[in-house]
């Protein structure tokens, strides 16, 4: 049986969006644990990932030969990921990010049904008794500054740790 192939270009931007995906993990790693670098490793680092420079012309800009600024950025790169794997602060904020993405999604949710429930009132299907629409406005208060504090929550985790 012959495998699938994928076609070029869907190999080409798979690997792509791994490259991507490696440069934002180490920009926010850099973010984080930068301060744990010594002044060396955080100026190629800057020069690479952050001002876009090739290893060639950071090299020249250093006036270090490219395979220095070459081993200096691994070394910089590893001491990152090495830091991350000790103190794991990119993984709790990313849980966290997570977590409050599908708190806002289940807000949403229950705003929806809680919108469904307040068309059904007048019509016998919805919570009975002439008092009912005042339990409802609270829900939706509460559901609206619940949502208002979980974008909040969200914002921040996305600023800092």
């Amino acid at each position: 049986m012959t495998p699938v192939m994928k076609p070029r270009d869907s190999l080409d931007r798979d690997r792509a969006e791994a490259g991507l995906a490696r440069t934002l993990r180490l920009h926010a790693l850099f973010d984080l644990y930068g301060g744990l670098l010594t002044e060396r490793q955080r100026e190629v680092f800057e020069l690479y990932h952050l001002c876009d420079l090739s290893l060639a012309e950071v090299a020249e800009h250093l006036q270090v030969s490219r395979q220095a600024v070459h081993d200096l950025l691994r070394r910089s790169e590893a001491a990152l990921e090495q830091a991350e794997a000790a103190v794991g602060a990119l993984t709790r904020r990313t849980r966290r990010q997570r977590r409050l993405r599908r708190l806002a999604e289940l807000l949403s949710q229950a705003e929806a049904e809680l919108a469904v429930w307040g068309t059904l009132e007048g019509t016998g299907g919805g919570i009975a008794g002439a008092g009912a629409d005042l339990p409802v406005r609270r829900l939706r208060r509460l559901l609206v500054r619940a949502r208002r504090l979980a974008r909040s929550l969200l914002a921040d985790t996305q600023g800092g740790v």
